[in-house]
């Protein structure tokens, strides 16, 4: 082999710029869905309507009275957690230097996702349940 073409490698060189900006794209699009979803969220506990108080059923007297407390928590519990999954996301594509339709990159962001909404979903059982039989 020459020296020519081991210069010419793709691995040796740099990264080329419609790389980086397949890179960019991919942090950008993993860290703005989850992002996006969790701004909704905590919008609508920054307004006193949160959305997870409609389709959760919270028992007690957060239900019962029309007392939002527990229904913003659980709401203000998922945005936050949806930032830190987009977050994760978005730096593990900028880190990893995946782009957007690498495969890899996509079961790995995939997953991230998916684990930090069972965390959340889990969570959110155990303090149902919990507040269930606390009455």
């Amino acid at each position: 082999m020459t020296d020519t073409a081991s210069a010419h490698s793709p691995r040796s060189a740099a990264p080329r710029p419609a790389r980086m900006a397949a890179i960019v794209l991919a942090a950008i699009v993993a860290a703005v869905l989850p992002a996006l979803a969790a701004l909704v969220l905590l919008g609508s506990a920054a307004l006193r309507r949160p959305l997870l108080a409609r389709w959760a059923r919270i028992p007690g007297p957060a239900q019962a009275s029309g007392n939002p407390a527990a229904g913003i928590r659980l709401t203000v519990a998922w945005g936050t957690g949806l930032l830190l999954v987009g977050l994760a996301q978005g730096l593990v594509a900028v880190t990893a230097g995946t782009p957007l339709t690498d495969p890899a990159g996509m079961i790995t962001r995939t997953l991230i996702g998916v684990v930090g909404e069972a965390l959340l979903a889990i969570a959110t059982l155990a303090w149902l349940r919990r507040s269930k039989t606390s009455q």
